[in-house]
């Protein structure tokens, strides 16, 4: 990838909590929208995708651009819109993200395996990054990026374990 992305996740009982660190020297940071959930696909992003069902069939998105202005996308409901949090701040070439998502918002299980991707779009370049790659993977035009179909060539995570699991219209 042309700029460096750091990711950083972990979880309690309540929430998932995503870190993003990314550098951007020499590529203008675009970050043009101000209404949540208006726009995806022009500014800047960085995001999380979850599949809590480990078979593509509970796959989330939730990301969030320089501004902090959030999206979030379910497989389940294209009118998905939960609650949750997101902040960024641009600074000196790059810009940091915090993302905190409920896990009342995701339906999710016992101790299980969850596949895990993390996303990143560069505006001004047209580039898309992901953690895990392969090469059969989807690449599509900003704002129909990225895509539910790729969920079975995500990293995996196993053994998670959460507390008070499931959401109300999940249980």
């Amino acid at each position: 990838a042309q700029h460096e992305t750091t990711a950083y996740v972990l979880y309690d009982d309540r929430n998932l909590y995503v870190a993003f660190r990314a550098q951007q020297s020499g590529t203008p940071i675009t970050a043009t929208q101000s209404t949540n959930d208006t726009g995806f696909g022009i500014d800047d992003f960085v995001g999380i995708g979850v599949d809590t069902s480990g078979a593509g069939s509970d796959t989330y998105y939730f990301e969030t651009t320089p501004r902090g202005v959030r999206y979030e996308q379910a497989n389940e409901n294209v009118r998905y819109r939960p609650r949750w949090l997101a902040s960024a701040k641009i600074w000196d070439g790059s810009w940091n993200a915090v993302l905190v998502i409920p896990l009342s918002v995701l339906k999710i299980g016992g101790s299980q395996t969850w596949h895990i991707q993390f996303v990143r779009q560069v505006a001004a370049r047209g580039e898309h990054y992901v953690w895990g790659f392969n090469g059969i993977m989807s690449d599509s035009a900003s704002g129909n990026w990225p895509q539910f179909t790729d969920t079975r060539f995500w990293p995996s995570a196993t053994g998670i374990k959460v507390a008070g699991q499931g959401r109300g219209h999940g249980r």
